[in-house]
């Protein structure tokens, strides 16, 4: 008995860490790497055929022209520099550490509902990742970005019933964000998940209107699309919604699958073929 509590008392003095953090570590990344997946995998940061997560997809809109940035932890050109909570308020409040705001290119309207467990477990997951050295050109502001004001985040997420339907669609998987209305702007939420045309591409109404939106869908039929691309109809996701259902979405839960079709069907039905 003796020689294991030396043992120990040896292991709260040399680690880095308590004992604590460290036997829930491995849940916490493990818990991130799931928002991870059920987000989308962060797909703006993700370069076709590059390492995961370094980010260089240019983007423009009224406000800057930016490159998506790195956000594996490397110390000089990712976040490895920066503390968890300049993650968090980065991408929840889309505060960066040097104090500019992030447009809206990035969705932090939406993230700014997320949990501050998921939040948390999120940047563990990020941070466990394989660092990458890989710098970009600064972003070069157009305008001054405009600043929203944000509620509280909860403390955690829901675990059960619509409520967490409707937290994994607005503040995980950030559906408006592509389905509702642009975002350089707060959205519409007379436009709330019913579709338009982006310059490139064709995002479609995803509310339960019958005609233009996937009313004729069942709760099943939802679920397989969110886990393997396939529609109602025999055809497969394209475009944007392929890269996330592949680099993350496929993992999500059976359940909140359910749960986020059983959300989607109950939202108000609009009439909108963008």
């Amino acid at each position: 008995m003796t020689g294991e509590i030396l043992f120990v008392l040896s292991l709260i003095l040399v680690s880095p860490v308590p004992l604590m953090a460290q036997g829930n570590a491995p849940a916490k990344v493990a818990r991130g790497q799931y928002i991870f997946a059920v987000e989308g995998g962060c797909g703006c940061h993700n370069p076709k055929g590059g390492p995961a997560n370094v980010g260089g997809a240019k983007r423009e809109n009224p406000y800057v022209l930016v490159f998506s940035p790195n956000i594996t932890p490397d110390v000089e050109t990712g976040i490895g520099g920066w503390s968890d909570k300049q993650v968090i308020d980065a991408f929840r409040f889309g505060k960066r550490p040097d104090g500019q705001q992030l447009s809206m290119g990035h969705p932090y309207y939406y993230f700014s509902g997320m949990a501050d467990e998921d939040a948390e477990a999120l940047v563990a997951y990020l941070r466990s990742i394989p660092a990458v050295k890989r710098p970009y050109p600064p972003r070069q502001v157009k305008k001054p970005v405009p600043v929203y004001d944000l509620p509280a985040p909860p403390a955690s997420a829901p675990t059960e019933g619509m409520e967490r339907g409707q937290y994994l669609v607005q503040h995980v998987g950030k559906c408006n964000y592509c389905h509702g209305s642009p975002y350089e702007s707060p959205p519409d939420m007379s436009k709330y998940l019913a579709g338009r045309r982006d310059p490139t591409r064709l995002n479609p109404n995803i509310t339960p209107d019958p005609e233009t939106g996937i009313g004729k869908w069942s709760v099943g039929d939802i679920v397989k699309f969110l886990r393997t691309g396939m529609r109602a109809d025999g055809s497969s996701a394209g475009s944007i919604m392929a890269n996330l259902i592949r680099d993350g979405l496929k993992d999500i839960t059976p359940e909140d699958a359910r749960l986020i079709a059983l959300y989607l069907k109950s939202v108000p039905p609009v009439k909108n073929q963008p």
